[in-house]
């Protein structure tokens, strides 16, 4: 059985994507924009995800949520 795993944002309000979501834009029209956040961290974003690789995301995740 073939197991995927993938780690995506969500905002508060609960959107993954933004508009207008096509086959060739699954995240929607500038959906990247949602999630950019993550990436344009600088330091303290690299920071962040070398924490979730190193250390598991499970427990980071959990963390941040509470």
């Amino acid at each position: 059985m073939t197991k995927v795993a993938f780690n995506i944002s969500m905002s508060l309000d609960g959107f993954i994507t933004a508009g207008n979501q096509t086959r060739e834009e699954p995240l929607g029209k500038n959906g990247e924009f949602l999630h950019g956040w993550f990436f344009n961290g600088g330091a303290e974003g690299d920071a962040y995800v070398q924490r979730l690789t190193k250390q598991g995301w499970r427990r980071d995740l959990r963390a941040q949520m509470l």
